[in-house]
């Protein structure tokens, strides 16, 4: 049997290091689940402060009995 001087040593398991590492390298990371955002395109799109908001005709009825409650004849 013949010995070893530390330097060959050292060799051997320098070169056992780097073989677990390049197996580790072949192994992919995982990729993060990007999460859609609010509004992308499938989703009702966002007003612009320039849109006018044009209520519907069961909408214009509720504001219109909000301001009369009690039915007021006078009242227009």
């Amino acid at each position: 049997m013949e010995k070893k001087n530390k330097s060959q040593i050292s060799d051997n398991q320098d070169m056992a290091k780097d073989e677990v590492n390049n197996e580790k390298k072949g192994k992919s990371k995982r990729t993060r689940i990007i999460k859609a955002p609010l509004n992308d395109g499938m989703n009702t799109p966002v007003p612009d402060s320039n849109s006018v908001d044009i209520p519907s005709k069961s909408e214009a009825a509720f504001y219109k009995q909000a301001e009369n409650p009690l039915g007021d004849p006078h009242k227009i």
